[in-house]
């Protein structure tokens, strides 16, 4: 179930690649965070309350269990484990890049016969 209410942050600098989370009220060590393919998979739960005595006049929290697929827009190094953190209901991930040789061309000094 994608879960709404994550807002999410993407960006990058020379060497690394960072996406922040929001997701408040979500324990860090209900959250496990996964590669797939070109795609980053979050899962975690928020956890839901006895709710039977309640008569709600609204209710838009999303409580249960959430996954969220991220497609990564760049090459990730997936050699390198990620440094994942939790403070303040934000989930920072950051990403090692992989370096990607750029085209080159050559010319060719002369022919031989």
């Amino acid at each position: 179930m994608q879960m709404p209410g994550i807002d999410i942050d993407m960006y990058e600098t020379k060497d690394f690649f960072f996406i922040e989370l929001t997701l408040a009220g979500v324990k860090k060590d209900s959250v496990q965070v996964r590669f797939s393919d070109d795609y980053l998979v979050i899962t975690g739960m928020r956890a839901t309350e006895n709710q039977n005595d309640r008569n709600y006049y609204m209710s838009s929290i999303a409580r249960g269990n959430f996954r969220k697929m991220i497609k990564l827009p760049i090459p990730i190094n997936k050699q390198y484990t990620p440094k994942i953190e939790m403070q303040n209901g934000i989930l920072k991930i950051k990403l090692n890049k992989l370096e990607v040789m750029p085209e080159k061309q050559t010319d060719i000094g002369g022919l031989i016969d």
